[in-house]
């Protein structure tokens, strides 16, 4: 057996190991940690390890961010700061597992994560002297994503950058194929109100593009989804995909991995081993205007990226206006209701939720007039299950007004 690593393999940083993380675990228990074991962990996981020392300090960057971003929002998890889900917060790997996944090189790889962690300690980004969504991915398609495209909210640190990776990324490009059957089963058990009756030729229609290149929308059998709702229904790695219709079936010819939005590892990867850029750089690269701070101090000089990593940019965003409300075109059944997002702030909006709890994974927002179908009351208080013309999920009953027939 390979003898366990530890994170402090390597002197770590005052502040970090000073700072506590309550983290709820797989088995559902809540263990206190210090930042520095948590982050060790959190960029273990999140990052080969083979990476460039600079990428891996970028990695641990955006995880303490995002690990303070989430605790001051609440963390979404009673007794929890954060938890080892990634679908939720971020992923998360045991000293002991690491060492089964590196064997004989356990040693070289935790010194290196613990290295990555202590060279940044404390440091996170901000905007407007708070910790930002430090939201990030495996590899884009050329460009990163607008946060408004993919989530409905605009953030002006999380606008499309050109971002520098390509063929040489592992599984740059991946298709899956399915059939029309399996199609038919997908949508329709996702999207009963689709129509493929037709020729399976003609069930996708419509397709429109975001800045980035990325899918915005496209109709499935008149139904109107974005690129996410397609990319999780089908298992498409990202939203950068084109779709045919053969003797086959049907083939998604996919570019790149992940939601899309803020940094890229595969492309801090490329400007730490291609262009020996720092941590500093590709921060400032991938989250434009911030500030680079040890939270908690006064403001560290944000490095802004050289004129040549934007010599080449992707296509600009264009600002993004409030979305046009969804159509409602379903019908109340038997013990359902339509309602009205109402109690929302005009410039707000409500979180559609992939499961009744704050930690949920958002699908998408709902805006102040939106009308939603209230499918049933969930058994945790307060939640309702409702649907819309594109997607289906959970939001808290107090921000709608239901509509008297």
């Amino acid at each position: 057996a390979v003898d366990s690593p530890q994170p402090s393999t390597v002197p770590v940083g005052e502040k970090d190991s000073n700072d506590t993380v309550r983290v709820l675990l797989a088995d559902g228990t809540v263990e206190e940690q210090t930042m520095a074991d948590y982050l060790w962990r959190v960029t273990a996981a999140e990052m080969p390890a083979s990476f460039e020392p600079q990428a891996l300090a970028a990695q641990a960057v955006c995880a303490r961010t995002y690990t303070r971003w989430k605790a001051s929002h609440g963390g979404g998890h009673e007794g929890a700061d954060v938890c080892t889900d990634s679908s939720c917060c971020q992923a998360y790997i045991t000293p002991e597992q690491a060492a089964e996944n590196w064997g004989t090189l356990a040693e070289e790889y935790s010194a290196k994560i613990a290295a990555a962690v202590a060279a940044t300690d404390g440091m996170v980004a901000t905007y407007e002297g708070a910790p930002i969504q430090a939201v990030f991915f495996s590899s884009s398609s050329g460009a990163t994503e607008d946060a408004a495209a993919v989530w409905g909210n605009s953030l002006p640190y999380l606008v499309s950058v050109d971002s520098p990776e390509g063929d040489e990324v592992p599984n740059y490009h991946t298709t899956v194929t399915l059939t029309a059957d399996q199609v038919r089963e997908l949508v329709l058990a996702a999207y009963p109100e689709s129509d493929l009756s037709g020729d399976p030729s003609g069930w996708f229609s419509d397709l429109t593009l975001t800045a980035s290149g990325r899918v915005a929308q496209v109709k499935v059998g008149g139904v109107a989804l974005s690129g996410g709702a397609v990319r999780n229904l089908f298992g498409l790695r990202s939203a950068c995909f084109q779709v045919e219709y053969g003797e086959s079936g049907f083939t998604f010819s996919v570019t790149g991995y992940g939601h899309g939005v803020g940094m890229s590892q595969r492309g801090a990867q490329w400007m730490a081993a291609e262009h020996g850029k720092t941590y500093q750089e590709i921060i400032a690269f991938y989250y434009p205007g911030l500030t680079l701070m040890r939270y908690e101090d006064q403001p560290a000089q944000m490095i802004q990226p050289e004129a040549a990593l934007a010599a080449t940019p992707g296509p600009a965003p264009t600002p993004t206006p409030r979305p046009t409300l969804m159509p409602m075109t379903l019908t109340p059944g038997e013990g359902q209701w339509l309602a009205t997002v109402t109690e929302i702030d005009d410039d707000s909006s409500l979180n559609l939720r992939k499961t009744p709890d704050l930690g949920g994974e958002i699908l998408m927002r709902l805006y102040k007039g939106q009308q939603v179908l209230v499918l049933e009351r969930c058994p945790q208080e307060g939640w309702v299950k409702v649907r819309t013309d594109v997607a289906e999920g959970y939001v808290v009953e107090e921000y709608l007004t239901a509509e008297t027939p």
